[in-house]
Parts: structure tokens; C-alpha cells; sequence
């Protein structure tokens, strides 16, 4: 029997046979990882878990080859106003949809979900949130983003790219859209590194 207990958010959910759902969590201490919950018959008092809800879970596992299963969990943290703005949501799920695709142990993918959630629920401009954090994400994933694609991006966008990277949220203006920063960056992710975009 394995037990392992660990904080995460959850950034998909999926119905798994007729009694039961996937999820995918990620995690404080082990990185992007599956479990299993069993759907109760009963109206739980702990409520109906949500997307990117964060929480603190106990899982159990009975052998080293065999799937976790939630045994029981606490819910943290519900970012309430993710879901008030469509351009928000769309950008959280893009985000929360490249990390499930990869099955990373790096626990740098925690802080930086958790530090997005914030800065969306607080109704920071979704796509600089979204931009600075499929960067950052390839640079902690160890890849030369900055010397490969920044470096060679022309000049009027590397001076926005860098604007924005080099600025907190707060100081970020309200901008238009980013699909000129943000397409030509995930296109690069996918043709360079081997994140799975």
C-alpha cells in the first residue's frame, strides 16, 4: 500500500467509468500526477471539487504500479472569479491543458500555476499572465527561451516581450492581444523543447 499526501490544484477532471472521476492535480511536492475518485451516492458536506480548486489530499495506492485513489482531501482555495471572464478562462485552461499534457516532477510548475491563479483571479490582462507564464515555464524547464527566442524575435516585438517580461504584473498596462508573442512562442515550445504543447 502507498499513502502520499500532498497540496495541488486541479487542472483537469475527467468522468471515468460510471461511478468515478480522474483527476489531475498539480501537486506542492511531486509535480503533475493522476488520481482517481469514487463518485458518493450521498451529497458530501465537503462539497463538489471544481477546476483549479486548491487542495490538501490524502491518496492511496495499493501497490507501486497501481493508481492513486483520493481517500480523503480538503478544499484550500476556490478562485472564485476565474470563471467571470471568458478571456480568463480561456487563457487558464490553455495553461492548465500544457501542463496536464506533461507529466513533469519539477515542483517549479506549482509555484508558477499558483502565482498565475492569483494574478487572473485578481483580473490581471489575461494573455500577459498567460505570456509570462509559458515563458517562465520553458526557462524553469531548463530550455534557452530567452537566448533562442527572445534574442531573435524583431524589434518591435522583442521591445513588447520585453516590456512585459521585465515588468511586474502591476506595472504591465492593459494591453490588446498577445497572439503575436504567444503563438510564435508556443510554436517555438513545440519545435524546440520537449514540452508537450
Amino acid at each position: 500500500m502507498r499513502t502520499l499526501s500532498t497540496q495541488g490544484f486541479i487542472i483537469n477532471k475527467t468522468p471515468s467509468g460510471e461511478q468515478g472521476e480522474c483527476y489531475t492535480l498539480v501537486t506542492q511536492e511531486h509535480g503533475v500526477l493522476s488520481c482517481y475518485k469514487r463518485r458518493s451516492k450521498k451529497p458530501s458536506k465537503k462539497g463538489v471539487l471544481d477546476l483549479f480548486d486548491r487542495i490538501e489530499v490524502q491518496l492511496d495506492s495499493p501497490s507501486e504500479r497501481s493508481p492513486f485513489f483520493v481517500k480523503e482531501y480538503v478544499l484550500l482555495e476556490r478562485y472564485e472569479a476565474l470563471g467571470k471572464r471568458y478571456a480568463t478562462l480561456v487563457c487558464v485552461s490553455e495553461f492548465a491543458r500544457l501542463l496536464s499534457k506533461n507529466k513533469t516532477e519539477c515542483r517549479h510548475a506549482y509555484t508558477l500555476l499558483e502565482k498565475a491563479l492569483k494574478a487572473w483571479n485578481a483580473g490581471h490582462p489575461a494573455e500577459v499572465v498567460l505570456f509570462k507564464s509559458l515563458y517562465l515555464f520553458a526557462k524553469q524547464e531548463g530550455y534557452p527561451v530567452k537566448e533562442q527566442w527572445l534574442a531573435k524575435l524583431s524589434g518591435s516585438y522583442q521591445t513588447q516581450a520585453l516590456s512585459i517580461l521585465n515588468r511586474s504584473l502591476d506595472q504591465c498596462p492593459q494591453t490588446g492581444s498577445l497572439e503575436a508573442l504567444t503563438t510564435p512562442l508556443l510554436q517555438w515550445i513545440e519545435h524546440h523543447t520537449d514540452i508537450l504543447v
